[in-house]
């Protein structure tokens, strides 16, 4: 009955970030969960057995427990399955906030690289999925999400995106569902039937109690929407930051719809295909090639990878230990990007000769333009200095005399020098 009533709490409390798919399914079992007819037992799940922790030697492949001492350069592989709570399930399986703890010791234990998160998840609750994919994409050791022969839908998506690189295995896996909702349920009509009635009560200073669930039942959802937008709007942001590819593609992916493989890795949802050793020698190499990262030092690498396969003209790689295993087709498109890049340089510099020469030439140009300036200020200066001499000359002759009467800068002269008795 606790475990009932801790499954219940969550489904009723708050919006999920889930598939509707899987919500539409899950309505039956959670009428009779309500009615006491069903249990939390029957929540179709892999069980807490698959869903536990585990680390991986990639060299070996093999596999050891979670509180084992394995070699150095381990994987841890944890596991998001199923419908993702906050606490605990019912069946013992992690919820949102034990899975933060193990992102912390992955990073406490020296013989641990990074993490692999596997994900086949429709989604879950709101509440404690930011929380755990800050955790995630703040890590100090990076990390790769692998859809194992699944989904990651909705909250699955969130956490997906945390991740330094992101894969699936399978052309037919699905990501996406970037959105959120939730279902209104008005009991009044059931408690009827039973011959209870409900009246509520509220203090007269709480008028917006329940503002939103009230004026709902009343035929108004804005309110609701509102919070639900909050939410979404985080995550978008969330999934944008992941890759710049992405956040390009921001009005393809942001509707809640899911895509397969190839059309999520186009809009940079996810890395490409690879089989799980790939994923986990990622793991390895990326932590390998980097000391414990920074936000902006993940974005980098995610961005360089992408950069590559642009390069290669490739969908993917195939990962081999210690780095990726490309075709001949593909190294020859990488040769051809560098051409093209050099060609470019070497353009750009011509360019910058070429500049530089004409500001060289207008810079001389300017500095005759200085001197011209100069001395043409002088001359003006020293005519100025010889008409002044001319002016006060009190000596005239008649000759002179006649002359200063034909100057034709008389005039000027007398408007000037009011005095002048010339």
């Amino acid at each position: 009955m606790t475990s009932n009533f801790h499954i219940l709490s969550a489904i009723l409390n708050g919006p999920w970030l889930v598939s509707p798919d899987y919500a539409q399914a899950m309505l039956p079992w959670i009428a009779s969960l309500y009615s006491g007819a069903g249990s939390v037992a029957a929540v179709p799940r892999s069980g807490y057995s698959s869903e536990r922790p585990f680390i991986v030697a990639p060299r070996t492949g093999k596999r050891y427990e979670w509180n084992d001492t394995p070699p150095e350069g381990s994987v841890a592989v944890i596991p998001i399955t199923g419908p993702i709570t906050k606490y605990n399930g019912g069946c013992g399986e992690p919820g949102s906030i034990q899975r933060q703890s193990l992102v912390a010791e992955v990073d406490a234990r020296s013989e641990i690289a990074g993490a692999l998160y596997l994900y086949d998840t429709p989604g879950g609750q709101v509440s404690g999925t930011s929380s755990l994919a800050n955790a995630i994409r703040n890590a100090k050791k990076q990390s790769v999400a692998y859809v194992d022969d699944g989904i990651a839908a909705s909250a699955g998506m969130w956490f997906l995106s945390a991740s330094t690189e992101a894969y699936v295995s399978q052309k037919t896996d699905q990501v996406g569902s970037i959105g959120a909702y939730t279902s209104l349920v008005n009991f009044s009509g059931y408690f009827e039937k039973l011959g209870i009635k409900v009246q509520e009560i509220y203090a007269p200073q709480s008028t917006d109690k329940n503002g939103s669930y009230r004026a709902a039942v009343e035929g108004n959802e804005d309110l609701i929407k509102q919070d639900l937008s909050v939410v979404v709007d985080s995550f978008i942001n969330f999934v944008a930051d992941r890759s710049p590819r992405a956040r390009a593609a921001i009005d393809k992916w942001s509707t809640g719809k899911m895509f397969h493989a190839a059309d999520a890795k186009k809009y940079g949802l996810h890395d490409g295909v690879l089989p799980m050793r790939g994923a986990l020698q990622r793991v390895v190499t990326l932590n390998k090639s980097t000391t414990p990262s920074s936000s902006s030092n993940t974005k980098h690498t995610t961005m360089a990878f992408e950069q590559t396969l642009s390069a290669a003209q490739a969908e993917e790689f195939e990962v081999v230990e210690g780095g990726f295993l490309a075709t001949e087709d593909q190294l020859n498109n990488v040769e051809a990007h560098i051409t093209g890049l050099q060609t470019q340089l070497a353009t750009s510099q011509d360019t910058v000769t070429a500049q530089g020469q004409q500001i060289q030439q207008l810079q001389s140009a300017a500095t005759t333009s200085a001197a011209t300036i100069q001395r043409l200020q002088t001359e003006l200066k020293n005519k100025g200095k010889r008409d002044a001499v001319t002016f006060t000359n009190p000596e005239l002759g008649a000759e002179d005399d006649a002359e200063a009467k034909e100057d034709p800068y008389a005039e000027l002269r007398k408007a000037a020098f009011p005095n002048w008795q010339g």
